[in-house]
């Protein structure tokens, strides 16, 4: 059986790409499904070290009782990341522009997400956490 690898990118790795990861590693592991890989990682990760998972992300995997579903360490996205892929998923357009000056990226693996950043919306952690759970279970379907 062959391994679906899918790849959850956003700016700085700590906050949409954590939850989405780990959302859908929580589903994927209540279905058993050890065929799927689930990796987050942030195109701009590297230019904060300080920081390795926001506290937005913090309280909501804990209210939502995925804390052990995380990925431990944050990672800045790579093209060997990129290319070892089946699935890309940018959380939102800024960052598939973004990406795509900096990395060779296959449409055909690529999904891109309207899930906006805390820091530039109204929405609250929890409102950004339904939309991105929304959009993992129509992936995961």
């Amino acid at each position: 059986m062959s391994t679906t690898k899918i790849l959850f990118i956003c700016r700085g790795g700590v906050f949409r790409s954590r939850l989405a990861q780990a959302y859908a590693v929580s589903v994927l592991t209540a279905r058993k499904d050890s065929s799927t890989e689930v990796i987050s990682s942030g195109i701009e990760a590297d230019e904060d070290a300080s920081i390795t998972i926001s506290p937005w992300a913090t309280r909501v995997l804990e209210r939502a009782k995925l804390s052990q579903f995380v990925q431990v360490e944050k990672l800045q996205t790579t093209q060997k990341l990129i290319d070892d892929s089946t699935t890309l998923v940018f959380l939102n357009q800024d960052i598939y522009r973004d990406a795509r000056t900096r990395f060779e990226i296959a449409p055909d693996k690529t999904r891109v997400w309207l899930v906006p950043d805390i820091e530039e919306t109204e929405a609250d952690e929890y409102e950004i956490f339904e939309k991105i759970k929304q959009s993992v279970d129509y992936l995961l379907s």
